[in-house]
C-alpha cells in the first residue's frame, strides 16, 4: 500500500477534500496502520463512516439571537444544554435542544461541537476515554503528550496525524480485548470500535457497515504500474471483505 493509492482512494469517495488534505489523511493513515498492524483501507473505511473525512464533522454556529437558552452541564465545565431556534425558514422553524461540547461566543455567533458523546475529528474519536485523556502520549509523535487545555487538546484532535493515531490505538487495543491478532479478520472485532465490544447485533451491524464502506473503496480506481485499476484487482483484502460481507448478511 501507498500514499498515492490512499490519496486516489481518498479522493474518489468524496469531493469535498481536495489533493494536499487528502495526502496529509493518507500519511497519516499509512504510519498509524502500520504502527498498529492494522488494514489500511479498513482504518480508510471507518474514516469514510465515522466523518466522511471533514476533520471537524461535528462543528456548527448558530446565531445569537437564535439562542433561547443556555444552561450548564453539572460536573462538565465544557458543556452546556442549549436550546434554540432551527430551521431555514419561517416555516421550518423549530426549536432545537441539545448537550453542546466547546461552546465558544464570538462575532454574533455561538460555535459550539454537537457530537452527542463529544466524538471529534476524522475517526469520531471520544474525548471520554483515556485514549484522548489530557497527558497522553500520542503514538508516532516523537513524545508529544496531549493537552491539559481543553481548547489546545481539541485543536490536537482536529489534526490529522493525531486523530488517526489516537484513533488506530484505540482499533488495536479493541483487537486485543477481543483476544484477536493482526492476522485474525478485522471484522471479527471492529464492531467494538462504534459499540465498546466485539459482540451482540449492534457490534455486527457496525462491522457490516465497514464491510461496505470497504467494498465502496475496493470499486474505486487507483494508480497502477499499467494506469489505473480498481483497487479490488491489485489488493486481497477486497476479496476477502467481499466474502465476509456476504457471510454477515
Amino acid at each position: 500500500m501507498t500514499v498515492a493509492i490512499l490519496v486516489a482512494l481518498i479522493l474518489g469517495w468524496t469531493d469535498a477534500v481536495d489533493a494536499p488534505a487528502a495526502e496529509e489523511i493518507a500519511e497519516a493513515v499509512l504510519g498509524a496502520a502500520g504502527r498498529e498492524s492494522l488494514d489500511p483501507v479498513m482504518v480508510l473505511a471507518v474514516i469514510a463512516q465515522e466523518s466522511a473525512f471533514d476533520a471537524d464533522p461535528c462543528s456548527r454556529r448558530v446565531a445569537l439571537d437564535r439562542v433561547l437558552s443556555r444552561a450548564p452541564v453539572d460536573g462538565h465545565p465544557d458543556r452546556e444544554v442549549l436550546r434554540w431556534t432551527c430551521g431555514s425558514s419561517t416555516r421550518t422553524e423549530r426549536t432545537c435542544e441539545r448537550t453542546v461540547w466547546e461552546v465558544e461566543e464570538r462575532d454574533g455567533y455561538l460555535y459550539i461541537d454537537t457530537c452527542p458523546a463529544g466524538e471529534v475529528g476524522l475517526m469520531q474519536v471520544l474525548r471520554s476515554s483515556r485514549w484522548a485523556s489530557s497527558g497522553y502520549e500520542i503514538p508516532g509523535t516523537g513524545g508529544e503528550v496531549l493537552s491539559r487545555s481543553v481548547s489546545e487538546r481539541r485543536a490536537q484532535f482536529l489534526r490529522p496525524e493525531v486523530n488517526v493515531a489516537l484513533g488506530c490505538r484505540e482499533l488495536a487495543e479493541h483487537r486485543e480485548a477481543a483476544g484477536r491478532t493482526a492476522e485474525d479478520p478485522w471484522w471479527k472485532w471492529v464492531g467494538s470500535y462504534n459499540t465498546g465490544t466485539h459482540r451482540g447485533e449492534g457490534a455486527k451491524r457496525y462491522a457490516r457497515t465497514i464491510l461496505g464502506r470497504y467494498g465502496e473503496l475496493c470499486d474505486l480506481p487507483v494508480p497502477g504500474e499499467a494506469g489505473d485499476l480498481q483497487l479490488g484487482v491489485i489488493w486481497p483484502g477486497c476479496a476477502d471483505a467481499a466474502a465476509a460481507l456476504e457471510d454477515l448478511h
